[in-house]
């Protein structure tokens, strides 16, 4: 591997493309190794993990360091053991990140198989998933959020007040970070990325055992998710965070059914 290469941070929200590309980068360094999303700052501090002999790829969610502002700081500019040469931080659309969010949130509860009060309840969820796959203009996303919200008291909109976080920590250390936009990534247009570490990544998007968090790598399903009220809502509520963040299509594209092998039913 380029010896100018020793350990790389990927950094981004969760259901952002996190594992996919770190997992990528790991492949393509020889022998390298991986750690999945560590929360504790002792991790960066232990001095088992200090200049090993191999490079390794730390991947972090943003918002679990959300509590812990500076120490994330410290981690990205090399304030503690544990230095990196290359810090990349992706982008990817909030609209298709909620999607995915929508899709993920349920997997605690699916393991929950002891409490028939959360088992009827996910089956009133599913029910409510094949409804949309199967005449998505017959329910509204946002309706399938207030459902989330009314069945499992969970608050998807939550995630708008994450996106400003997340916009300003970009814009406070540009200068630190590499910005890895998803939607790049999945269509192959890394030669910047590549240029930025210094060697060839693989073509492989296998992520090894972490078979919860494969995802089908494609983007722009808000599209089909999405009805008209939808945009206006979500223009009203995310239109300045995602043009800030580069995306300006609005545009719908009708389909009959969703097909739920080839939609963003799984996390990332």
């Amino acid at each position: 591997f380029s010896m100018t290469v020793s350990n790389v941070l990927v950094l981004g929200k969760a259901k952002t493309g996190t594992t996919v590309i770190s997992k990528t980068i790991q492949h393509s360094l020889p022998h390298a190794i991986f750690h999945m999303e560590p929360r504790d700052i002792g991790f960066f501090e232990n001095n088992q993990n200090i200049n090993p002999k191999y490079p390794q790829v730390i991947k972090i969610i943003f918002e679990h360091w959300s509590d812990r502002p500076n120490l994330r700081k410290a981690i990205i500019y090399n304030e503690l053991s544990m230095k990196f040469s290359h810090v990349i931080s992706i982008i990817r659309d909030p609209r298709d990140e909620i999607i995915s969010r929508l899709f993920y949130f349920i997997y605690p509860y699916i393991n929950n198989n002891n409490n028939a009060d959360i088992k009827n309840k996910v089956y009133e969820w599913i029910e409510i998933i094949k409804k949309k796959e199967q005449s998505p203009s017959s329910i509204s996303f946002r309706e399938m959020m207030i459902k989330v919200k009314k069945l499992f008291n969970h608050d998807l909109a939550s995630n708008i007040s994450l996106t400003n976080q997340y916009i300003n920590f970009i814009e406070d250390n540009k200068k630190r970070l590499f910005m890895v936009r998803y939607e790049d990534f999945i269509q192959n247009k890394i030669s910047d990325m590549t240029d930025f570490l210094g060697f060839k990544l693989t073509s492989s998007r296998n992520v090894d055992e972490i078979t919860r968090t494969i995802r089908t790598c494609s983007f722009n399903n808000w599209k089909k998710y999405f009805l008209q009220e939808d945009v206006e809502y979500f223009k009203n509520i995310l239109g300045k965070q995602i043009q800030t963040l580069g995306y300006s299509d609005w545009e719908l594209e009708q389909v009959d059914h969703l097909n739920p092998r080839s939609e963003e039913h799984t996390s990332e």
